[in-house]
């Protein structure tokens, strides 16, 4: 859901708590990617800006699966990738014969297993804020909007009104950090 909220969406929350963050000393600002100017929110230190260069970035240096995304191996001795290697592990296929498919059992391998887990993740709804949440949630929720948190981790912001799925669409999304 995060990255259905459009870029303008959190600027607009940025700004709009400007005057607000100031007088407390912060002065935040979104991430952004620097091949296009626009705001990244994945990973560990939210330098990914959708959920498909994410999860082919995972699949490479956490797993060490090279696929379209990210084709160089993160170790690139020869003796760890092998001499018979030309291509990376995790990639579309529509050779109609195991030539090059590394045996797979079905020689069409349309869609990766890097990019059903993007699908995975984008439609994983999010998790829904406890109905009934404890006392000591309750304070926590407070203390948190007191101290200034909520101004740069807004406790709610809406996906964009048309999207590539209408299960995205102008949904709700809890905590959203600008």
């Amino acid at each position: 859901m995060i990255e259905s909220v459009q870029d303008r969406e959190i600027l607009a929350q940025h700004d709009a708590t400007a005057a607000l963050r100031g007088p407390l000393g912060i002065t935040g600002h979104p991430n952004r990617s620097g091949n296009d100017g626009t705001i990244t929110r994945f990973g560990w230190k939210a330098q990914n800006k959708s959920i498909t260069i994410f999860a082919g970035e995972a699949y490479n240096v956490e797993m060490g699966i090279t696929n379209e995304a990210f084709p160089t191996a993160t170790e690139e001795d020869p003796d760890c990738q092998g001499t018979a290697k030309p291509e990376p592990n995790d990639v579309v296929r529509t050779d109609r014969d195991e030539t090059k498919n590394q045996a797979f059992d079905n020689p069409l391998h349309i869609l990766p297993d890097w990019q059903q887990f993007q699908m995975l993740m984008r439609f994983t709804d999010g998790p829904a804020p406890d109905p009934n949440p404890s006392d000591s949630a309750k304070r926590g929720k407070v203390i948190f909007a007191d101290i200034g948190c909520a101004l740069c981790h807004i406790p709610q912001m809406q996906t964009a009104p048309v999207m590539n799925s209408p299960v995205l669409q102008n949904r709700p999304v809890n905590h959203i950090r600008t």
